[in-house]
């Protein structure tokens, strides 16, 4: 237990400290699971080809399961096992109907599970299934397609369908494109990373000639890797040091001293990053230059902000050490949510103070003018 809460404490730090330090590895952020369907119809059967593109912390939350015997080192057989069990899973949840008739949907034996590099030294995750459904018997017609995918609901992330067809089939119609704009979630188009896809549906009119022998079209085939981009990340700066403690805590037999030697360095570097650009020290230094505030009180609003940032860094450990069914991008419209009503109760109170201040200065001065005036008269 001690282990998982000190390697989650470091992941959620260096997700947190290294995107202002480099570029993220993954543009839709750290949170998000990406997933696309291929849709590939011939006149017997509809194959499927789903691509499952994890960022790293969906990747963290998982890999334990992956590596069954806690080694830290995802091996071949454990890699086959869980990419199969995975991939029929993910068929159990698409829904796919043949002219309003339920048609079962089952994975094959092919597949790929790799990790390509990520941000702070994580991995990243792609897992790719093939499924298959045989069509049955059906006749030389035009038979509607109904196909809908229920994978990873409510999780943030790209929704990709495409359909085409191949030997005794002709797409009539379609509500999805014929080709991948993410090139099978290898290259975002970053025209959309502010609005991601988000299509889990598609409607096809199919005509079937099961007597056409015209030669096949390919069915959209996943890379096995990222091609967009460099193999692998540089690290350099607080990335180093993170990436480098990350490796100790990941392969040490940890005992309690060492955790908590652990926790206390990793609430160090969150210290440290608490001290780079940006964290409210905008807000911060209209507070105190409002409040004509001393250098103690300063430094003890420094001291808050940093001890505030890295409990959240240690909460946000705690999540990923404790459940892998959290989402922990559902947590972040409350974080959000409470760091406004917190900026917005500091400017209130600004507000307020200094018209009172403005209300006092006013009396003051009233109060004097009156006295001069008599004084005067006298």
């Amino acid at each position: 237990m001690i282990r998982r809460l000190v390697v989650g404490t470091t992941v959620a730090l260096g997700v947190v400290i290294v995107p202002g330090l480099a570029a993220s590895a993954h543009p839709l952020g750290n949170f998000t699971i990406n997933h696309f369907s291929g849709l590939a119809i011939d006149a017997s059967s509809l194959k499927i080809d789903v691509v499952t593109d994890m960022a790293e912390i969906p990747t963290y939350q998982v890999r334990g399961d992956i590596d069954t015997n806690h080694d830290g080192t995802v091996e071949a057989k454990e890699a086959d096992r869980w990419r199969a069990s995975t991939c029929a899973e993910q068929a159990s949840r698409i829904s796919l109907k043949i002219d309003n008739r339920d048609v079962v949907i089952a994975a094959t034996a092919a597949g790929a599970l790799t990790f390509p590099p990520g941000q702070a030294g994580l991995d990243t995750l792609r897992l790719e299934c093939q499924l298959r459904a045989e069509l049955g018997p059906e006749t030389a017609a035009v038979h509607t397609v109904a196909f809908t995918d229920h994978n990873f609901e409510g999780r943030i992330g790209w929704r990709e369908v495409v359909a085409t067809a191949g030997t005794g089939a002709t797409l009539v119609a379609s509500d999805v494109p014929s080709s991948s704009v993410s090139n099978q979630l290898t290259s975002y188009p970053t025209n959309l990373l502010r609005s991601p896809l988000n299509q889990q549906h598609a409607s096809l009119r199919v005509n079937l000639d099961p007597s056409a022998s015209r030669p096949a079209i390919a069915s959209p085939k996943a890379p096995a890797s990222r091609t967009d981009g460099p193999t692998s990340i540089l690290p350099r700066g607080v990335d180093r040091a993170t990436r480098a403690f990350t490796s100790l805590v990941a392969h040490q037999h940890l005992t309690f001293g060492f955790g908590l030697l652990a926790v206390a360095v990793a609430a160090l570097l969150g210290s440290f990053h608490a001290l780079a650009p940006g964290h409210g020290k905008t807000v911060m230094a209209a507070y105190l230059v409002g409040q004509r505030g001393s250098v103690r009180q300063a430094a003890l609003i420094g001291l808050t902000v940093t001890a505030t940032h890295t409990a959240g860094v240690l909460a946000l450990g705690i999540v990923l050490t404790t459940s892998t069914v959290i989402a922990p991008e559902r947590l972040y419209p409350w974080l959000g949510l409470a760091s406004g009503l917190l900026v917005a109760s500091i400017g209130i109170s600004m507000l307020v103070r200094a018209r009172r201040n403005r209300s006092l200065l006013a009396r003051a001065v009233a109060h004097h003018d009156h006295e001069h005036h008599e004084h005067h008269e006298h």
